[in-house]
């Protein structure tokens, strides 16, 4: 097993020692080197090959977001993480482009350890080095914004009040936009319009508005992306997927953040698909003419070198997501007309892959499958037909607020 190979750039040599102890149990699986200035990680990036690289941004000379972008030109295949302090949020915001995650000095040792196990995780999922460096190529690369890392912290207050969340969103004029869209958005059937953030907050629930922030900001059209992919049909397939798919965990009476994790992956399923459709057009039309025969499976690997699961998932954990989150897109799609591979499948695979068929307005080409549950399993008859209710039109403010 190839050990992996991780990057420190910081010009404080205190903050590296301080990182060195920090990360010393993990001696024995990962290889850590150190570099007190960008120009000393970018001479040994070209003779090395390194899977993770963090750096601080406030360098003397080249400063951290110009190594991040230098990196991403070069080694594009090579994760890119900063580790920086408040006072530096102005080049943060610089090197938007070429990172893919924050962390914030003093970060805790066991927020590092995950970020980095998280961004390692990655590099595994995508296999195909060509498509990691496609990906981490890409300048424009989607990703969560501030305001959605802020709301997620505020919500994991047990002590937060739906007037909280609304004075944070009211900061952001962008975010309050798009939200107010969705929430109008025909999938909710709302009997009303809704003017502003505190009725939203007042009728959806605080997870559906989080959601909503998230699918705002990231599901948006990509740069170079083909005219015949609608990205607002994607993002209306991903909201209904993910309240039916909440429907689907409150029935089965799982837990809330089970449902909440389940949800998120239902909404950024074809996150990864915006990313590859726009740096590979011609294999997203090579999509579009696959055999109509073939698995959903073996049509989006025979065009993209990779599911559209697997793309979405190695973008969501290198920005840090749970891993529940990651661990269901990854297997996406389920074939659930095999009967095998149904039979195997988790409740949550399951759910997931019910939901997208059930919430299916054909954004993206292929058929969905008709098929029967299979005696025994997990997803018998009943548990089917009962799943398969919950996109009967109910009031969407009733079921998303049902269980919370």
């Amino acid at each position: 097993m190839n050990r992996a190979q991780i990057m420190f750039v910081d010009d404080d040599a205190g903050v590296l020692e301080g990182l060195r102890r920090q990360l010393w149990r993990r001696r024995e699986t990962w290889d850590l080197h150190w570099a007190g200035s960008a120009g000393a990680a970018l001479q040994y990036l070209s003779e090395t090959h390194v899977d993770v690289v963090v750096t601080d941004m406030q360098m003397p000379g080249i400063s951290g977001a110009e190594l991040l972008e230098a990196i991403r030109t070069l080694h594009p295949g090579t994760a890119r993480l900063v580790l920086s302090g408040h006072a530096d949020h102005e080049a943060i915001i610089a090197a938007a482009g070429p990172t893919q995650q924050y962390l914030s000095k003093p970060c805790p040792a066991d927020v590092l350890d995950a970020a980095l196990t998280s961004a390692l995780r990655a590099l595994g999922l995508m296999a195909d080095p060509t498509l990691r460096s496609l990906i981490g190529s890409l300048a424009n690369l989607p990703k969560p914004p501030r305001i959605y890392t802020e709301l997620t912290a505020l919500i994991a207050r047990p002590d937060t009040s739906a007037a909280d969340v609304s004075r944070l969103l009211e900061q952001d004029v962008s975010s309050t936009t798009e939200v107010l869209k969705l929430v109008n958005s025909s999938f909710f059937g709302l009997a009303t319009d809704v003017s502003s953030i505190d009725r939203a907050v007042a009728l959806l629930g605080l997870d559906v508005i989080q959601a909503l922030v998230l699918a705002g900001n990231v599901l948006m059209p990509t740069v170079g992306l083909p005219p015949d992919l609608d990205t607002t049909a994607i993002a209306e397939h991903g909201m209904r997927a993910c309240l039916a798919v909440r429907r689907i965990g409150q029935l089965e009476g799982w837990e809330p953040a089970s449902v909440n994790a389940l949800g998120l992956a239902a909404l950024l399923h074809d996150v990864g698909l915006l990313v590859l459709a726009s740096a590979y057009p011609d294999r997203w039309q090579a999509y579009l003419q696959a055999d109509r025969d073939a698995s959903e499976r073996d049509r989006q690997t025979a065009a993209f070198g990779c599911t559209i699961g697997q793309s979405s998932a190695y973008l969501l954990e290198l920005w840090g997501f749970p891993q529940a989150v990651v661990t269901t897109l990854a297997v996406c799609p389920l074939e659930l007309s095999d009967l095998a591979e149904r039979t195997a499948a988790s409740p949550d695979a399951l759910a997931l892959a019910v939901a997208r068929e059930l919430t299916d307005s054909r954004p993206v080409a292929g058929s969905t499958a008709v098929y029967t549950a299979a005696e025994g399993g997990y997803l018998h008859a009943d548990r089917l037909a009962a799943w398969r209710a919950v996109e009967e039109p109910v009031s969407a403010v009733q079921d998303v607020r049902a269980g919370s």
